[in-house]
This record gives structure tokens, sequence and C-alpha cells, in this order.
């Protein structure tokens, strides 16, 4: 069974650089365009679903899913696995503002 995980700022860093993860961010378009992660995937809350996250590029690699502060990728976590997608998840803790906090690059 799938279980969704908690994962830091920078051990998300870590799996980004070596190509370990991929990272999907469940806030409205119009967040993600003013300030997003490197690499970040964008798809909105409402419409995460099974068929959207099954990415070819994520093949072998860990399901990270973000938002502004935590709240909303747990919700999407939550949604993902009682869809039954079979995979573990995992949550950035605190969101892009943990990632900034942290000294992380973002684009703006």
């Amino acid at each position: 069974m799938a279980t969704i995980y908690n994962v830091d700022a920078q051990t998300l860093s870590q799996w980004l650089n070596d190509d370990e993860a991929v990272l999907i961010d469940v806030r409205q378009t119009e967040e993600h365009n003013s300030a997003r992660i490197d690499g970040a995937i964008n798809l909105p809350l409402e419409t995460v679903a099974i068929d959207k996250v099954n990415l070819a590029q994520h093949q072998n690699k860990k399901l990270v899913l973000h938002c502004l502060a935590g709240g909303r990728a747990a919700m999407a976590c939550q949604q993902l696995i009682a869809a039954g997608i079979g995979v573990d998840v995992w949550n950035l803790e605190g969101g892009i503002a943990a990632w900034q906090n942290a000294g992380l690059q973002i684009i703006k």
C-alpha cells in the first residue's frame, strides 16, 4: 500500500540535484508563474489525478508534491492515495516557503 511521507527542503534539493525525484506544484497557475522551484511541474490541486501525475519522466523516481506552506500538497497526496496511485508520495514540509527559508533558489 502506498504511503505519504514528508520531506524537508534540503533533502528534496539533493533529490532534485541527483535526479531522484519529480516535483509537482499544486498551487494555482498564477502562483506558480510568480515564484517556482526550478523543474517543478504545475498541476493545480483541483486537477490532481493519477493519470496526470503518472508522468513518464518519474519512472523509478520519488513523487513529491508542494504548495505554498504544505496544506494543499498534503490534500493532493491524500487524494492520490485514496484514488489508489500505488506508489509512495512525498509532501514538501512547509512548501515553497520552507524552500525559500532554507536559502534555496526559486525562479521569479
